[in-house]
């Protein structure tokens, strides 16, 4: 018997916990080098204005920075929305596993084009990273609740969030460890060049006129310097973004090569619909054992068969169900974790925390700082609804992003020097409660399967998580464009709204 550390189903578990890991790093990789990834697309956007109608506008009128991140993060939310419509076709023809292998080439390939300094080029790489976000948050919890056995599938259906935000962290760490590299990198090409040139020098001392050769030398020094500068910083751009893009290049191409290697395997699911029972029963005997397999396997046909309603039919018994009133709240849910700050906080918090008059290293720390807070509070949350239940988890968490949002609404009622003086904790507080909020309000996901099975759940899913994503680039652009105390303002008065919603509609915890 081949021995094995882990079983048929860790193994791929763990392997689709890597795409959810990969998701929750392109979503944050461009976060902390907001001006680093400015520098890296200057040229192209300066040339490409010089094209545009109304240069002069976009010039004086538009913030250079807000404008070109608005493009950069609109991008890949965009492509999430169609990655979450476009994984549905391709699982129902071609599988789960064939779903996952598809996220991550779209995130190897989407990589390879935002290595590009090219801005058009780029914006295609991002779309193409946020298709690849959209097969992953559809994909990989319906496959992970699939290869896991009852009794473990309240722990592992929370894998793909708590790994999600592990990524998000871990693209913080990584842009903070790729500036450095850069800096190490640049400085040790420019002193091998002031060593050639010294070399050049002494020379033209040895081998020339001893005068006219060492003025010119100076001459030419004295020229180059602001070039240099002006060349080593934009290469130190360019180092930087490519060594953070370069990193889901080799994820993606090494967890490819393993899927198709050793993992392509399918699920029990995908052989049933197409009839293909014999390796239906395999794939069941080696994830619950042999004992189950003919009960489950009984029980995916039936299941099978009633997928073959179309959704349309199930939304028209919906609106005739007793049920009505809540699934007309569940888009509420879904959107009151975009306004409630989630996305922004992910891809706009160093911004976020400028405002109050941080100098940019300072803001990155605390940048990693919220990103730690998100791990541990969203795997605290699988913990509490265990004990508490979702619903109540869910009201605790839009109270605690409410309470995020104070210290920020009362900086209008304060001095500049008070503002000053309490800085640190004004933003350890926003970066305490707006991560423990938002780390338990994704249970809104869980909150919903609550009120469905868990069949046409992961039905609906996708085109829930469409509507995340486009509601999401409307808060992003918020948070770009208007005013941090306006911007709050709206986030707090949204979660207010809904916490009442909820309160009216007065639901018991199932």
């Amino acid at each position: 018997m081949e021995f094995s550390l882990f079983s048929y189903s860790q193994k791929r578990i763990l392997a689709a916990g890597v795409l959810s890991l990969l998701s929750g790093y392109v979503l944050g990789v461009t976060n902390i080098p907001r001006a680093v990834l400015l520098n890296f697309l200057s040229f192209s956007w300066m040339k490409w204005s010089m094209h545009v109608r109304g240069y002069q506008i976009t010039n004086s009128c538009i913030n250079f920075e807000s404008f070109i991140m608005v493009l950069i993060n609109s991008s890949l939310l965009l492509g999430a929305s169609i990655g979450s419509i476009a994984s549905v076709f391709v699982e129902r023809y071609f599988g789960k596993v064939k779903g996952i292998l598809s996220a991550y080439f779209l995130f190897g390939i989407g990589s390879v084009f935002c290595l590009n300094k090219d801005l058009v080029i780029f914006l295609i790489g991002r779309v193409l990273c946020g298709a690849g976000v959209g097969f992953s948050c559809n994909l990989v919890p319906s496959y992970i609740f699939e290869l896991t056995n009852k009794q473990n599938q309240t722990l592992f259906s929370t894998l793909h969030n708590v790994l999600f935000c592990c990524g998000i962290l871990l693209s913080y760490l990584l842009s903070i460890g790729a500036m450095y590299i850069a800096v190490y990198i640049v400085k040790f090409r420019s002193s091998i060049n002031s060593i050639n040139e010294t070399e050049q020098t002494i020379t033209n001392i040895i081998y020339h006129d001893p005068v006219s050769p060492m003025i010119q030398s100076n001459l030419g020094i004295s020229k180059k310097t602001g070039i240099e500068f002006s060349i080593t910083d934009h290469s130190y751009s360019i180092l930087s973004i490519r060594i953070l893009f370069i990193v889901p290049i080799i994820f993606s191409l090494i967890l490819s090569l393993i899927w198709i290697l050793k993992l392509n395997g399918d699920t029990p699911s995908h052989y049933i619909k197409l009839n293909d029972i014999r390796a239906a029963e395999e794939t069941t005997r080696q994830i619950y054992g042999i004992f189950d397999t003919t009960r489950i396997i009984s029980q995916l046909r039936e299941e099978n068969e009633r997928e073959s309603i179309s959704i349309l039919k199930l939304f028209k018994a919906i609106s005739k169900s007793p049920m009505r009133n809540v699934f007309i709240f569940i888009p509420i849910l879904i959107c009151t974790e975009v306004f409630t700050g989630y996305i922004p906080l992910v891809m706009n918090s160093k911004l976020i925390i400028s405002h109050f008059g941080i100098i940019d290293q300072v803001s990155s720390n605390y940048v990693v700082l919220t990103g730690c807070f998100l791990v541990n509070f969203t795997l605290s949350g699988v913990f509490f609804e265990l004990y508490i239940g979702s619903k109540r988890l869910y009201i605790l968490g839009l109270i605690l992003v409410i309470f995020s949002y104070i210290p920020i609404c009362s900086l209008l009622f304060f001095s500049n020097n008070l503002i000053a003086m309490s800085q640190p904790f004004i933003i350890s507080f926003i970066c305490v409660f707006a991560s423990f909020g938002l780390g338990i309000v994704p249970t809104a996901w869980k909150l919903v399967s609550t009120y469905m099975t868990i069949q046409f759940y992961f039905s609906v899913t996708p085109y829930m998580s469409a509507l995340f994503w486009i509601t999401a680039v409307l808060s992003t652009i918020l948070s770009e464009l208007l005013p941090i105390l306006v911007f709050t303002f709206i986030n707090s008065c949204f979660s207010f709204f809904v916490l009442i919603s909820f309160f009216i509609i007065n639901y018991q915890n199932p």
